[in-house]
């Protein structure tokens, strides 16, 4: 039927413009079709429009297009081919169309097919609910892609219809059909709603209609749904808080998509603010969004002023004040997404940071700013010179109208990098202050520290060793422990982070967090500077850590041994520094060699008192967190290093060693452990204990039965 219909359209074309023979037969075949045929056409549309096979959508597609060529022509015959009189068959299945229910999915596809034929306008004033309509079917998932597939159709007749029309009158009409449907769904009180237009409307629309962005935005601030007359105040003010709360939403939405096709950037934003009459309300509302108490909004406003269309594009003032009060107000959230969303976009923003840095120094060194593509060049100079001949119509100059551009001069462009370079600088020392002084405190909580770490990683990792020259922040650098004791410092030292990281280590409840700071501290850089001064911080941290590893509690133990092994990994193999766990080390002994042997010692000490008094020896000496860190230090050495292989029996004879030992803790220990009833086997103090216990339960059920016998000589 489809081909047999496509055919008939195609010689109804074909002779329109003959009076032949050929011309009746066909136009009579044409009446015949849609006379006979109409019915049985559309039945098969309605019926098979949505069939699981993709042939057969194909064909019905193709037969209800076939099937409106076959009308159009017929109607340029019956109406002698005026171009200005409106199609009556296209009028009639339009019609019919629109008497169908918006839950038909057929509907959509219908219509998006029609919108190449019919008038846009005749459209919108016939149905003035489509966009409406269109627009909430969005926010159901399962009528979501046709909804979507009829606005992206309007959408490109509407463009379409612009870019043949001179005066603009067609796009501001166009605009205001398109802006209140729009503006009140992103304010409706349905996230789910605005998250469904961010995805399928907002960006057609912004490709369709570039200015559209800019009405909407200022229609934001002044939007009022319609109020119900028997509200009380306080439901009034309740309805205003959460229309404020979703108008604070749809600003990040409409931003991030218009930034996306660069349609709007910060300096125009706070320009609109200036020119509308009722004060700089759109970065009010992204100031007060910052605190929204949805999490996922917060998220979206993340997003809003880590991301870019390009990498190298600086932050705006604004974006950075607006950026760490929200990592201020968002440091503490109880939210495991949000840390998560927050973590990619924080990667994002560290990456463009290093990006906009090393443009802005490349700038900065050579004088001049980097040479463009041969296509970047063309296109540039395009645009330069439509914009000068323009401004040279209004009587402006040729430099007034490259300011306006935003073209500048090559002097000014190099100290605007240098800005930009000093901007980077501040913001990467502003936001290491925040996630070590404001996060990393005693007492701080879990979330708080798991933030804090999160921070440093993505600093650590981006602009520890960075290949800006001029980017250099002292905080990520090597530590000077000389300068650990002088205090009145403003910014963050490298020093300052690490003892940080390890009380994170030494207080932290949570083996998350601990990991995480172990983590950061094996990466850290550490020089051999201030050798003394590392010496006696070292031997000081190695001591807490001993105190620890000695401890009952798994948590404090568990963080000694990671101290252990951090000291013996970055101190003593690192830096060849001697760390003497016992006294009584050999001094010809190399440093790390001298450590295991200390730490093996140290365990066969806390074996003896074992076999002597187990009960004693768990409670002040307990092996456990000793046999961690000797695990965790045998698990650092390099067997296959030449200092290693230049002592290997030694390293063999340690390694039996220790293994001699641990067998010989878990025998003392065995005798417990496997007994069939492990609770009846008692430590000597606990049964003389129970020897008393037994006493005084022998002599009450002595008393009981002289209190019985008595009672019975009583009775006689």
């Amino acid at each position: 039927m489809a081909s047999w219909l496509e055919h008939t359209a195609r010689m109804l074309q074909r002779v329109l413009g003959s009076n032949g023979i050929d011309r009746a037969v066909v136009i009579e075949l044409g009446k015949r079709v849609l006379l006979l045929q109409r019915e049985r056409i559309m039945g098969y549309l309605w019926s098979y429009w949505d069939d699981p096979l993709d042939a057969v959508q194909a064909k019905v597609k193709g037969i209800f297009e076939a099937f409106l060529d076959i009308g159009s022509a017929m109607a340029q015959v019956v109406g002698g081919g005026e171009s200005g009189d409106v199609d009556p068959f296209l009028d009639n299945v339009l019609d019919l169309v629109l008497t169908m229910d918006w839950t038909r999915k057929v509907k959509y596809s219908l219509l998006a097919t029609l919108c190449s034929r019919i008038d846009l306008v005749t459209l919108f004033h016939r149905q003035p609910d489509i966009l409406d309509s269109c627009i909430e079917t969005l926010a159901r998932i399962t009528m979501a892609s046709r909804a979507s597939t009829l606005l992206t159709a309007l959408l490109e007749r509407s463009a379409s219809d612009i870019a043949k029309e001179a005066d603009g009158k067609l796009e501001t009409q166009y605009m205001s059909l398109w802006v209140p449907p729009v503006v009140a769904a992103l304010c409706k009180d349905d996230e789910s709603s605005r998250r469904m237009l961010a995805q399928h409307l907002l960006p057609s629309l912004f490709g369709s209609l570039p200015r559209i962005a800019s009405v909407i935005l200022r229609a934001l601030t002044t939007y009022q749904p319609a109020v119900d007359p028997s509200a009380n105040a306080t439901v009034f003010a309740r309805q205003q808080q959460i229309l404020e709360s979703n108008r604070q939403h749809a600003l990040i939405i409409v931003l991030k998509a218009a930034r996306s096709k660069d349609l709007i950037t910060m300096d125009e934003l706070v320009s609109m603010d200036i020119e509308q009459a009722n004060g700089n309300a759109l970065v009010d509302m992204l100031d007060r969004a910052v605190y929204h108490p949805d999490w996922s909004v917060r998220a979206d406003m993340l997003g809003l002023l880590c991301e870019a269309r390009k990498m190298a594009q600086p932050l705006h003032g604004l974006e950075y004040d607006l950026l760490f009060k929200l990592l201020r107000a968002s440091s503490n959230t109880p939210s495991a997404d949000f840390r998560q969303q927050q973590y990619e976009a924080l990667t994002t923003l560290a990456t463009r940071l290093s990006t906009t840095a090393m443009h802005a120094e490349r700038m900065v060194a050579t004088g001049r700013p980097p040479v463009p593509s041969q296509k970047a060049r063309h296109r540039e100079k395009a645009r330069r010179d439509a914009a000068v001949a323009k401004a040279l119509a209004k009587g402006l100059t040729e430099e007034q109208a490259l300011r306006d551009l935003g073209i500048l001069s090559p002097e000014e462009m190099v100290a605007q990098a240098a800005a930009t370079l000093a901007g980077v600088q501040s913001a990467v020392e502003k936001w290491l202050d925040l996630a070590v002084r404001g996060c990393l405190y005693p007492g701080a909580g879990f979330a708080k520290v798991a933030t804090g770490l999160r921070w440093l990683e993505i600093l650590s990792t981006h602009f520890s060793s960075t290949s800006v020259q001029s980017l250099q922040v002292t905080g990520l650098g090597s530590p000077d422990f000389a300068r650990l004791s002088g205090g009145g410092r403003t910014s963050i030292a490298a020093e300052e982070v690490v003892s940080v990281l390890t009380q994170v280590l030494f207080d932290d409840p949570f083996d998350a967090n601990r990991t995480k700071a172990f983590s950061l501290l094996t990466a850290w850089p550490l020089s051999s500077d201030s050798a003394k001064a590392t010496s006696k911080w070292a031997s000081g941290l190695l001591k807490r850590a001993l105190s620890l590893v000695s401890s009952t509690r798994a948590n404090e133990s568990a963080s000694g041994a990671l101290i252990i092994r951090w000291v013996f990994r970055k101190f003593v193999v690192l830096q060849n520094m001697r760390l003497d766990l016992i006294e009584s080390s050999s001094p010809d002994m190399p440093c790390d060699l001298a450590f295991v042997h200390g730490l093996l010692e140290l365990i066969k000490r806390g074996q003896v008192l074992a076999e002597r008094n187990l009960l004693d020896a768990a409670q002040r000496h307990p092996l456990h967190g000793l046999l961690t860190a000797a695990q965790y230090v045998a698990e650092e050495v390099d067997y296959a290093s030449a200092a290693v292989q230049q002592h290997l029996a030694q390293w063999q004879q340690w390694l039996e060693d220790l293994g001699v030992a641990a067998m010989g803790v878990c025998n003392v220990v065995l005798g417990v452990l496997t007994h069939a009833s492990p609770e009846g086997n008692i430590p000597a103090s606990f049964r003389e204990m129970e020897g008393k216990i037994d006493a005084i339960i022998q002599s009450a059920s002595t008393s009981d039965d002289l209190a019985n016998g008595l009672d019975d000589n009583d009775d006689d």
